[in-house]
């Protein structure tokens, strides 16, 4: 999105599914780089060229003011799109994402493999932590951005990770 063309169509709709893991970046201000700036940089871009239905992959728990730095900047990222007035804002919180990657990370090889036993007690208040495919949190994300019925301008919604599981 940096060498937009004017004469180049304006989407309706943009999705954002950015996002790392300490792990990964090494120190909390290089993850707050990724999850917080970078994301608020795109969507910004997106305002630009005229996007007015946005869509972005959050997480479960996010909070501005969370203790955990990980929640604190996905909550921070959610408080700077919501002042940025898309029509339609969707923020996607799932549980922990499954689904390809680069590389593998052993905690979620380990899920995996205990998934089976401990789903039965994920229901309730507790569905939301249940482990979620990526491709089902964007599937949900286009359908509820596109095909749902929305009251007005400038209404964002959460879905969170139990209406993602059944998505």
């Amino acid at each position: 999105m940096t060498h937009w063309q004017p004469q180049w169509p304006v989407p309706l709709q943009g999705y954002i599914a950015l996002g790392t893991t300490l792990k990964q970046v090494g120190s909390k201000q290089a993850l707050e780089e990724v999850d917080f700036h970078l994301v608020v940089k795109v969507a910004r871009m997106m305002a630009v060229v005229g996007v007015k239905h946005l869509a972005v992959v959050s997480s479960m728990g996010s909070h501005p003011w969370s203790p955990s730095h990980y929640l604190r900047c996905k909550g921070k990222m959610e408080r700077s799109l919501t002042d940025m007035r898309f029509e339609r804002l969707l923020f996607a919180r799932p549980g922990p994402l499954l689904g390809e990657r680069e590389t593998l990370r052993t905690d979620e090889q380990a899920l995996k493999r205990i998934l089976p036993f401990i789903s039965p007690f994920l229901a309730g208040p507790l569905a939301d932590f249940e482990p979620v495919e990526a491709v089902r949190v964007a599937k949900s994300m286009i359908k509820t951005l596109t095909e749902e019925k929305w009251p007005g301008r400038f209404d964002f919604r959460i879905l969170p990770g139990k209406v993602l599981n059944q998505g």
